[in-house]
């Protein structure tokens, strides 16, 4: 009997598979407990013999004041099944509680107010404090959830708190011109591509110059390597993606999408005006384009020019020179006549005795004491020419003097010189280069030097003979003609002399 109490009592105890409490206190319309006592000590839900008191639901009547909790079996509604204390044992403490009511189970309605709220929909959780939207997987109304995330644009539903909290969830919780990234809950530039205009992609956030077969470039600009490139202007890309400029001999550019020079390396020149072959003309040593474009070396009077470090340099023909530094006339200077570069550019030289115009004024050894003038005579009684470089022995002695310094002889013997002797016939004088006087007379001596060749200014000095035993020396082509007419036979050249006044 007792077990079977101590059961229904644990079922009383119980409480609704929602949590709700079953309420304890015994109900005013109870039966009493009007089991006999002393029924052998065994717990009949009968308070003991010494304190049976009539089960009314109230504290058991004592002569002490109720200042004291209730007692034991009323348990306040907190929404807990409580521990009704019962013992399927025999009761042996003093101070037992008073039995259990042994009349049928309390059966007083669940305290529904207490017990937490089921929801299904969230019209289950309109003005419920815990938030407008059910959370059926919990049965608790939340105040949002990330899969019906209502919260203000500017704010995200956090998946493990279900509250909003800060970080965009749609792009009108952003300032204007700004996307929100729900990956990251930040307000960015954009978040695809589309957001971005022609030429720009969406990169992390933000609008990035590039291109890709879905996003063309803008204009006529290609889309080379994922990047917007102009293909009229760009060197990596002209006129096609990947087609690389590259001339010889300068920086490469590209212009209307065809390859060309920019800018030519240091010593060349682009003088053809063709891209292709780039800057072709080496200035240093190009002979058509010495220095610049169009500068050509080549021939120049009196010389040849070529291309050297970028300057025609001449090289002079002989006997003359580039006296005056401009390659462009060549070689202008005669060494040989004029004074002011006589031999070389810039001299001036002396003149001297050596058959040479020295000083390039067109005389050869004037005004130095190189040269005496040979005087001629005739007697006219023995019909002799005579011819002395002493002016008193060209009037003596029935000579009469035709011609002072007739012809001019080197007092000195010298390079290139030969003397000329004066011998003595029995009545006549000759004039010759044998110092034997050919084995025909007498040698009285060097009328001077005169040249064996034509030059400096010489002249032929003509020897005539005249059957009468005459010698006649004459520079004169005409006279030596006209003795030659009058009985005198020309013998030929005895020298070169130089002509007198």
């Amino acid at each position: 009997m007792a077990a079977g109490l101590g059961a229904l009592g644990l079922l009383g105890a119980c409480s609704a598979d929602d949590g709700a409490t079953v309420d304890l206190a015994p109900d005013a319309a109870s039966p009493m407990d009007t089991a006999p006592p002393g029924d052998g000590g065994q717990d009949t839900g009968a308070p003991p013999e010494d304190s049976a008191v009539p089960d009314t639901g109230a504290p058991p009547l004592d002569s002490t004041p109720d200042t004291g909790p209730a007692p034991a079996d009323v348990v306040p509604d907190t929404g807990v099944a409580p521990d009704t204390g019962m013992d399927t044992g025999p009761d042996t403490s003093p101070d037992a509680a008073p039995p259990t009511d042994t009349a049928p189970a309390d059966t007083a309605p669940v305290d529904v107010m207490d017990a937490p709220r089921r929801c299904a929909t969230d019209v289950s959780c309109e003005g419920d404090p815990g938030g407008p939207v059910c959370d059926v997987a919990s049965g608790r109304c939340v105040p949002c959830l990330a899969a019906r995330d209502r919260c203000p644009p500017s704010q995200h539903c956090d998946p493990v708190s279900n509250r909003c909290v800060a970080g965009c969830r749609a792009d009108e919780g952003c300032p204007s011109g700004r996307r929100c990234d729900t990956s990251t809950r930040a307000c960015v530039t954009c978040t695809t591509d589309s957001h971005c205009v022609e030429g720009l992609l969406c990169v992390a956030g933000a609008c990035v110059a590039g291109c890709n077969p879905s996003r063309p470039c803008p204009g006529a600009q290609g889309c080379c390597a994922g990047s917007c490139v102009d293909v009229s202007s760009t060197v990596a890309h002209c006129g096609s993606c990947g087609r690389a400029c590259s001339v010889p001999n300068a920086t490469p550019a590209c212009r209307l999408g065809v390859c060309g020079v920019g800018a030519c390396a240091g010593g060349y020149a682009d003088c053809d005006g063709n891209g292709a072959n780039g800057c072709e003309a080496a200035t240093a040593t190009d002979d058509a384009h010495c220095g610049r474009c169009g500068s050509a070396c080549g021939p120049r009077p009196n010389g040849t020019s070529r291309c050297a470090g970028g300057r025609c340099a001449v090289t002079c023909n002989g006997g003359f020179g580039d006296c005056d530094g401009d390659e462009a006339n060549g070689c202008e200077a005669s060494l040989a006549t004029d004074p002011a570069h006589c031999g070389g550019c810039g001299l001036r030289p002396a003149e001297a005795c050596n058959l040479r115009d020295d000083n390039c004024n067109g005389a050869c050894d004037e005004g130095a004491g190189c040269r005496a003038g040979v005087h001629r005579s005739y007697n006219d009684g023995s019909g002799e020419h005579f011819y002395t470089r002493d002016r008193g022995e060209a009037a003596c002695c029935g000579f009469r003097v035709e011609n002072y310094d007739y012809f001019y002889l080197y007092t000195a013997p010298g390079a290139g010189l030969v003397p000329l002797y004066r011998c003595l016939l029995p009545r006549f004088h000759f004039y010759t280069l044998d110092p034997g006087c050919e084995g025909a007379g007498t040698a009285e001596g060097v009328l001077g030097y005169l040249s064996p060749t034509p030059g400096c200014g010489a002249v032929p000095l003509f020897r005539l003979y005249h059957s009468g035993g005459d010698h006649f020396y004459t520079v004169s082509e005409a006279e030596r003609d006209s003795a030659a007419r009058s009985g005198y036979v020309l013998e030929g050249t005895v020298g070169y002399v130089w002509p007198g006044g």
